[in-house]
């Protein structure tokens, strides 16, 4: 039996970056189906702050032991579903937004199809936004996914 729990970090465990505070929030992710299927997806929603400038890149670094397929898909939280440019290489995925990301914006990142090839009880997706107008790219903290067998 396989229990999951939905974390949040940002950066890490005891202290909160302010920059990212700044700029977005990763609300929570998580892993479905909670068992351990060959094919399983994960899902990171991550809020823009209203005081930031709009999103173009999100980049997300893939732990060891995870292989996501290039299958992503990208909505806001009403479900619209957002054109976005996905990139996978190695395991770093690049997704670019034609239209950029509003501040105040819920985001919801699908990964359809993740292969798990190694063996742990939570997965560390660190997260870096572009922002127009911003240079460099900001860590935006990182999307835990705790399981339990």
């Amino acid at each position: 039996m396989t229990v999951l729990l939905i974390g949040f970090n940002s950066i890490t465990d005891e202290k909160k970056s302010q920059a990212s505070d700044e700029f977005s929030i990763i609300e929570n992710s998580f892993q479905f189906p909670e068992n351990n299927s060959y094919f399983l997806r994960h899902t990171i929603n991550i809020h823009t702050d209203k005081n930031t400038q709009p999103i173009s890149e999100l980049k997300i670094i893939v732990p060891k032991g995870l292989t996501v397929k290039n299958d992503i898909t990208v909505h806001k939280k009403t479900g619209e579903k957002i054109k976005v440019k996905t990139i996978i290489d190695d395991q770093t995925i690049t997704l670019s937004f034609p239209e950029s990301i509003s501040p105040n914006t819920e985001l919801q990142i699908d990964l359809n199809a993740v292969v798990i090839s190694g063996i742990s009880n939570q997965w560390l997706y660190r997260i870096y936004g572009k922002f127009i107008g911003i240079e460099p790219e900001i860590n935006l903290g990182v999307a835990r996914i705790r399981t339990y067998q």
